[in-house]
């Protein structure tokens, strides 16, 4: 059992399609490109890497003559290629839309400059990550003509995608792989019947479906069961897809399993308690997140890692204890549980991700145990009832750690900490005094900057360096203490007249 792959095979239909030129040295990125369009219904035309040859070049000519969109990734290798550049030229003469993705910043000969820098352009290079990338890709109406809308999209036994409205789907018998996001987003369907050839079935093949109450599976199939409605592998140690509008308010995870997988539980509209028993060893990516009625968690997993975003935007949950032999929180593990009033974070924990706590807006107080090294980015953001926080052993508070805690009257800072970070307590408009240790050595730009209660700041001994708006917007505060060996302070560090007392 896996996730299902696709094979991006050139399209050979009588269809609109997309032709593509690139370099083949540029196959690492290009290629998961195009296995993406294909999952999502769209006729892609490639090379597949053959070489060229003189009948070869006759029918590629009539490949870019019939194409509807002329897709062309731009790099140094293809700007160097006397073939990427022949099937430019040859594209400039034919009737079809151009789409120009530029994997460097680099320039095509200067005959080609109008065609494929001046008309629809994607920069592929300044994208800050992939997801980016494909919402510009896909934004563009040139590709609609060479979208398949048949009602189950099937390539080699692969079911990549499910353009139906049916609310009971029976995937065909002739499916062996449901693809990575076959029906994500659906609105309609209620059930899904899996046949029994299927052996693979993609991450988020069942993601985001409101409606969906049971998924099914033939009692013939050797790699997945049905149990009452929710995805198991045949085994029973896997649990696959809780389907998101089930009914019931409890869920027990059967004794056994030992893995849930990633988004497992995700968007599960009913479930106020969930119990995990003792036998699974790891929870997936955002497994429980938006489990938006979800009040309590029996978490007795034997798990040693939350994985980021496992409870994400479970707004109404208010009671969870974390597993003693816990290690890691991941980015986001609780963000947006707005909710929760504490969290007991156990001693063997030795790193908690960005944003993990972000948007608990009911957590009033909080201590990082010994072996946390950092509060990282953005780790309490905007915690606003937050009032109390012990930082433990602490060497660093990461830029925005505690941003717009406007609550926050106490922290305890660690007597090994040596820097606060860019706006780590930037809003805290609660904190009426701050005492550093002599370890701090630098206060970030904006550290502690729109703290209007502020009144007095005593910094340490090792204090060094004082940066940009360290203390800008703090209507209150009168006096900040600082040693004598001090190396800088900005100009901008304040922006009202603060006595500055050298002890």
């Amino acid at each position: 059992m896996g996730q299902a792959t696709t094979h991006a095979r050139a399209y050979s239909g009588t269809a609109p399609y997309i032709f593509v030129s690139y370099a083949h040295r540029d196959s690492d990125t290009v290629i998961p490109i195009l296995e993406y369009l294909i999952c999502h219904g769209y006729n892609v035309w490639y090379d597949e890497g053959i070489t060229p040859g003189a009948d070869w070049d006759e029918f590629l000519n009539q490949k870019i003559l019939g194409c509807s969109c002329f897709l062309c990734f731009l790099s140094e290798h293809s700007v160097a290629s006397p073939e990427c550049l022949k099937e430019m030229r040859r594209a400039e003469q034919a009737p079809c839309e151009v789409l120009s993705v530029f994997l460097e910043p680099v320039e095509p000969p200067a005959d080609l400059k109008s065609s494929f820098m001046s008309r629809q352009v994607i920069e592929h290079w300044r994208m800050a990550d992939q997801t980016e990338f494909y919402i510009k890709l896909l934004s563009h109406s040139l590709f609609d003509p060479c979208q398949e809308t048949e009602e189950f999209l099937i390539n080699d036994g692969a079911l990549l995608r499910y353009n139906g409205s049916a609310k009971d789907i029976i995937v065909p018998d002739a499916v062996t792989q449901i693809g990575y996001d076959a029906f994500e987003g659906d609105q309609n369907a209620v059930s899904v019947r899996i046949p029994a050839a299927v052996d693979r079935i993609g991450k988020f093949a069942f993601n985001n479906m409101p409606a969906l109450q049971i998924i099914d599976v033939d009692e013939g199939n050797g790699f997945f069961a049905s149990v009452g409605g929710v995805l198991y592998n045949k085994a029973l140690n896997y649990l696959l897809r809780y389907p998101s509008a089930r009914c019931e308010n409890e869920y027990e995870v059967k004794e056994g399993v030992k893995n849930v997988a990633i988004v497992a539980f995700a968007g599960a509209a009913s479930l106020r308690t969930v119990t995990v028993p003792e036998s699974v060893t790891m929870i997936g990516d955002r497994a429980f997140e938006s489990c938006r009625n979800l009040v309590s968690v029996d978490l007795t997993a034997a798990i040693d890692r939350l994985h980021p975003y496992t409870f994400s935007r479970c707004a109404n949950l208010v009671s969870i204890e974390l597993p003693s032999r816990l290690r890691s929180i991941g980015d986001g593990a609780f963000s947006g549980c707005s909710s929760l009033p504490s969290i007991d974070i156990p001693d063997t924990v030795e790193s908690v991700g960005e944003m993990a706590f972000a948007y608990c807006e009911s957590i009033t107080s909080l201590t990082l145990p010994p072996h946390v090294r950092e509060a990282a980015e953005y780790c309490f953001h905007e915690c606003k009832d937050l009032r109390t926080v012990g930082l433990g052993q602490a060497v660093r508070v990461r830029q925005y750690a505690f941003k717009n805690c406007e609550s926050l009257e106490s922290v305890s800072f660690s007597p090994a900490l040596e820097s606060i970070d860019r706006a780590a307590f930037s809003g805290c408009q609660s904190l009426r005094s701050v005492i550093l240790p002599d370890s701090v050595a630098v206060l970030g730009e904006y550290s502690f900057d729109r703290c209007t209660s502020l009144e007095e700041v005593t910094c340490g001994a090792g204090l060094k360096r004082i940066e940009s708006g360290a203390f800008v917007g703090d209507d209150g505060l009168r006096v900040v203490r600082v040693p004598a060996s001090i190396e800088h302070i900005a100009p901008d560090a304040f922006d009202k007249d603060v006595t500055i007392e050298r002890y």
